[in-house]
């Protein structure tokens, strides 16, 4: 065999390695566009004859965290270990909750945020790390709306037993109370029980707490003018000072209207709700008298 035909072999076997490369790279470009068209194409849907979407990433699960929604705030629809303190575990008095109904979490989380979003981002992320979203809560063996543990800064709010118009507006008024009682302890020096309790008539006794108030039955959340006129908002309130400060806060950031004009009638309340705005304004000077006189219940 001469050089000659030896090179003219090798150009024409190079050649063809080079043609088979193309080829190849051909085919992957080829596929991938295919691919995408896969993606993006429509699809029939053989049950109903409709065309419809190809399938997208898998839906989140109904009870997935919900991060950064309000201020980097995670909201954690469901019960896991370790959500309470351990030195709330006890046997004698559990503190417990289940997961609560997915269909329900979405109104939940509605009210949630709506309460969130009063407050400036900075004093909610120095004072709270996470909110619960639970059911069948019970605190030292009663059962609870919600409660808040300040060494976690953790809110837990339950949905057992309301009906679903419900939901927005307790689960916002919730995080108020929880956040309020919260605020009172990483604060001493803005809130004490005892300069609370020196704002009632001579003579006034609180009862034994807001758990045992549950626990016998008075811890109702009625509003009426008998109340006001004592200085409190509801029977509730009546269980401690902090309660009181705690629900009279509530009423006052959901925006009830009601409260707010009985406290222009009655000089206890009024006095209350003098202190109420004097708390948040040391928190923020965003909380102004105007500003909270001016909340509205964004949650209806």
């Amino acid at each position: 065999m001469t050089p000659d035909r030896v090179t003219s072999r090798s150009t024409a076997a190079l050649l063809l390695r080079l043609c088979g490369y193309l080829c190849v790279i051909v085919f992957v470009l080829n596929a991938n566009s295919h691919i995408r068209a896969y993606r993006d194409r429509e699809f029939v849907n053989f049950q109903s004859g409709k065309l419809s979407s190809a399938p997208q990433q898998k839906a989140r699960h109904p009870l997935a965290d919900l991060k950064d929604r309000v201020a980097g705030i995670p909201i954690v629809p469901r019960s896991e270990p370790g959500m309470f303190p351990k030195s709330w575990y006890d046997p004698t008095s559990p503190t417990t909750a289940t997961d609560p109904d997915p269909n329900l979490v979405p109104l939940a989380v509605a009210g949630i945020e709506s309460a969130l979003r009063k407050y400036p981002d900075r004093l909610l992320k120095e004072n709270l790390r996470k909110i619960y979203v639970v059911d069948n809560l019970q605190v030292d063996g009663v059962p609870s709306g919600g409660v808040n543990a300040p060494e976690f800064r953790t809110l837990y709010v339950d949905l057992d037993n309301l009906e679903r118009s419900e939901i927005k507006a307790w689960a916002e008024e919730t995080v108020h109370h929880e956040l309020a009682h919260m605020l009172a302890d990483n604060h001493p020096l803005l809130y004490s029980a005892d300069a609370w309790t020196k704002l009632n008539p001579v003579g006034f006794k609180y009862g034994d707490g807001g758990t045992e108030a549950i626990r016998h039955g008075m811890d109702g959340d009625a509003i009426t003018d008998e109340y006001w006129r004592q200085g409190f908002v509801e029977q509730y309130s009546m269980s401690d000072p902090d309660e009181d400060f705690a629900t009279l806060c509530e009423r006052l950031l959901s925006g009830d209207r009601n409260v707010v004009k009985a406290a222009d009638r009655y000089p206890t309340l009024k006095r209350k709700e003098q202190a109420v705005f004097e708390f948040y304004h040391q928190l923020d000077p965003s909380f102004t008298e105007a500003y909270m006189r001016g909340l509205k219940p964004s949650s209806k």
